[in-house]
This record gives structure tokens, C-alpha cells and sequence, in this order.
């Protein structure tokens, strides 16, 4: 959010929000604790992502690189890689 406050090491909540309910403070490092400790419980063998054929793409995907990336899209342009990756679905058995 725009106007966020961002610091390293400063006492006080991960988060400060406002009358609104939005962030205008963030703790960096308290953030990370209480992250890395959240992460550290969490049983990591409920992750069981899905992919779905029916929205796969149907052809290769082209990418394109920012000459000049900006966070406004201002002045930014793209010209084709030389090099591109195409990313297609894994084949199975199944198929």
C-alpha cells in the first residue's frame, strides 16, 4: 500500500493498521518471526496442489523482457527474447 512505513528492527507488532483496517507500518524482522514460526507448525504434508489439463494452455507460451522495468509502466518497453522458454504441460503415462 502506498505510504506503508517499512523498518528493520524497531519494537512493536509485525503490523500496524489503521482505523481502515490498512497496513501503515511493517516490521520487518518481527514480521519474519512470526512467519518463519507460523510456517515451522504448519503440517507442510496438507499441500496437495492440483494441476487441471482443461486449463492448460493450448499452445506455447512467448514471453517478452522489460528494456527498462518501472514500477508505473512509465517509459518501459519490450522487445522479444533471444533466448525464450516455452513451457508446455508434463507429459504422463496416462496420455
Amino acid at each position: 500500500m502506498p505510504g506503508t512505513q517499512l523498518s528493520v528492527d524497531m519494537p512493536g507488532d509485525p503490523i500496524e493498521l489503521n482505523a481502515a483496517g490498512e497496513p501503515t507500518h511493517i516490521r520487518l524482522k518481527p514480521f519474519y518471526e512470526a512467519v518463519k514460526s507460523a510456517w515451522a507448525t504448519f503440517d507442510t504434508s496438507r499441500i496437495n496442489p492440483s494441476f487441471r489439463r482443461e486449463r492448460a494452455p493450448k499452445v506455447p507460451i512467448t514471453t517478452t523482457v522489460a528494456m527498462f522495468p518501472g514500477a508505473s509502466g512509465t517509459g518501459v518497453t519490450t522487445a522479444p527474447l533471444t533466448n525464450v522458454t516455452i513451457l508446455t504441460t508434463k507429459k504422463t503415462s496416462r496420455e
